[in-house]
């Protein structure tokens, strides 16, 4: 995959994040259980820390007439209350969210410290702050922002620091929010995406070439090795540090950091465990070429633990993964409290659907540190003989001699006998069975079956007899134990050494020592006639 196309991935991902988090935090339940009047469904008058939760939640969700209910409002005409209610209920939520003033720093009393006025923000450039005070009306006396916050809302908003670039556009531009996004930001923010894309881009072009000057001065073809394979998520980390130092100057809101927040974790968990993928990839076949430079044997026995290691690290690394940006929205961690409260039945539950799944994964990772077989191996196995040629977590591939491939599920070929051939060494015996007749000149016919043997490259030296092992009706067995490397020269052994046998029976004393049938002819027992016997 290309560096744009690599690029182009994480940032549609990023994205897609935003969006998630968006929905799944306006899932999200109010902070505080609300005790709410029949008028005013979702704000609650009883103490500061309750109104001003209420208030946000309300914003939170576009309720602006409800969150205009949090206003004291006796000061504005009946006919303009609904319109001024809004606007100011607008500023103030964005004066708050900017300023970050949580629910959870106020008074959750009905008359804390007998104060009937809670300051809760003041800012620098206005005179006024925002204030709650508890006023009467109704049946009982209930907590409002106070009218004279009401009255310096468009004050408080002009003097939140909206940072270099929002401070510079003009009023239209701020109105209204989407996604807890005004609309400079939405204009802004693909423009700081592409920027920290492009700046990631040079930034990685200048480390890796540095990198590359570093790695040749170690002489060490691993550290060279690790920054290729590192591109694709150092770029993605690079963007998504690019992109944070973007967002300290777009200052957004309390809303949006809340959503881009989640999701900026959630690129960097994406990230991390990218990088966490290739790296495992890269010290097992690190591992593996430094085993094949010392022995062949154990160079398998290495290669099929790292395989298994490798597969194993990198289904953990996926689920945490995953398991990381999924806890980022709340209405996933609450599924999660609640699993974990019923963990007892849950644990049985899932012990007994995944069972087949565990117990597959469990007998893949006995048969990688048991190693009954490793990757190279010739076994034989339910009348197939073949190479082992990948041993996965839940089945093995047996590759056959005529290129067709067996399957084994791990728990079937841990359950069932099968030949290991190359368990300790991959030198092998066989055996080539010829029939010849019963005249055949053995003690001739075994010095030119061991002369054609011992000069025969594929012959390793250690095993030879030429004997006569069974003999049938009409012929006698003769058996011609060979030894060789392996299983492969072996066959071409074997196949050599049959055909030479039945040369060398074909030209002794013009082939008559090869299998025939005799018939003789003889006396009746009457003596009247002849008859013939098969012999």
């Amino acid at each position: 995959m290309s560096a744009r196309c690599e690029l182009a991935v994480v940032a549609a991902l990023w994205l897609s994040v935003v969006v998630l988090a968006d929905r799944a935090r306006a899932q999200e339940p109010a902070p505080l259980e609300l005790e709410t009047a029949d008028d005013e469904p979702s704000i609650d008058h009883s103490t500061p820390r309750r109104l001003l939760a209420s208030f946000l939640a309300s914003a939170r969700d576009g309720e602006w007439d409800v969150a205009a209910h949090a206003l004291d409002l006796r000061e504005v005409p009946r006919d303009q209350r609904a319109e001024v209610g809004r606007e100011a209920a607008r500023d103030l939520e964005m004066v708050l969210s900017d300023e970050r003033v949580l629910p959870t720093t106020l008074p959750d009393e009905p008359e804390p410290g007998g104060d009937r006025a809670v300051e809760i923000l003041r800012l620098p450039t206005v005179e006024q702050g925002v204030v709650l005070r508890r006023v009467r009306g109704g049946e009982a006396p209930a907590w409002k922002f106070s009218a004279a916050t009401v009255r310096a809302a468009p004050l408080l908003a002009e003097g939140v620091d909206r940072g270099p670039i929002g401070s510079r556009t003009p009023e239209w531009l701020h109105r209204p929010r989407v996604l807890q996004l005004e609309p400079w930001q939405w204009i802004v923010l693909p423009i700081a995406l592409l920027l920290a894309l492009g700046c990631a881009f040079l930034t990685d072009r200048i480390t890796s070439a540095i990198a590359r000057r570093f790695a040749r001065r170690l002489e060490d073809p691993f550290v060279d090795a690790l920054f290729e394979r590192l591109r694709g998520p150092k770029r993605a980390a690079l963007s998504l540090a690019f992109l944070g130092i973007f967002a300290i100057v777009i200052r957004f809101s309390r809303g949006a950091i809340d959503v881009l927040g989640r999701a900026y974790v959630a690129g960097w968990s994406l990230a991390v465990g990218w990088a966490f993928w290739h790296f495992v990839d890269l010290v097992a076949e690190r591992v593996e070429e430094r085993a094949a430079t010392e022995d062949h044997w154990r160079a398998r026995g290495v290669r099929t633990r790292a395989g298994i290691v490798r597969r194993v690290l990198h289904v953990a690394g996926v689920v945490v993964t995953i398991a990381v940006v999924l806890l980022q929205f709340d209405v996933v961690r609450e599924i999660g409290v609640s699993l974990l409260a019923s963990a007892g039945v849950a644990g049985i539950v899932l012990g007994i659907a995944a069972q087949r799944t565990l117990g597959n994964l469990f007998a893949g990772m006995q048969l990688s540190f048991s190693q009954p077989l490793r990757v190279g191996d010739e076994i034989a196995i339910e009348g197939e003989t073949g190479t082992v040629e990948e041993i996965n977590l839940s089945y093995v591939v047996l590759r056959l001699w005529d290129r067709r491939r067996l399957i084994l599920p791990i728990p079937k070929l841990l359950e069932t006998p099968f030949e290991n051939w190359t368990r300790l060494g991959t030198d092998i015996v066989g055996v080539v069975l010829v029939p010849v007749d019963f005249t055949t000149p053995f003690a001739a016919l075994r010095v030119e079956v061991e002369r054609y043997v011992r000069d025969h490259p594929r012959f390793d030296g250690a095993t030879l007899a030429v004997q006569v092992i069974a003999i049938e009706d009409r012929t006698a067995t003769l058996r011609v134990l060979v030894s060789a490397a392996d299983s492969g020269a072996l066959v071409k052994l074997q196949c050599d050494v049959r055909e030479h046998v039945l040369g060398v029976l074909q030209t002794l004393d013009g082939g008559r020592y090869l299998p025939r049938v005799r018939l003789e002819e003889g006396p009746a027992p009457d003596g009247d006639e002849r008859r013939a016997t098969l012999s």
